[in-house]
């Protein structure tokens, strides 16, 4: 039996597509991707910072470009990934 992980209402997901611009494909600034979400528009606020500063969480936000997968444990702790808004990858959707 399969179980899904709980999730907040607030939490999402997406399935990203090459961005082209007219220049063909690139990077997609976190920023500016339809799957980065600063939930109300504020950023992740950790109970560690695990060794970044507090300049860089502060432009923090989660990538929900992939759901977090289903799985046999019921109990099964869901996370998105947290990144800067500076980072970027080739798998985003300008918003």
């Amino acid at each position: 039996m399969a179980h899904w992980p709980n999730v907040r209402p607030s939490d999402r997901c997406g399935s990203g597509a090459a961005v082209m611009d007219g220049t063909g494909p690139g990077i997609v600034w976190c920023r500016s991707c339809a799957h980065w979400l600063q939930p109300n528009g504020e950023p992740v606020k950790p109970d560690y910072r695990q060794g970044l500063s507090a300049d860089w969480w502060s432009e923090s936000g989660y990538c929900t470009r992939l759901a977090p997968s289903p799985s046999t444990s019921e109990d099964q702790r869901t996370c998105w990934k947290v990144t800067h808004a500076t980072d970027g990858c080739g798998d985003g959707d300008v918003a």
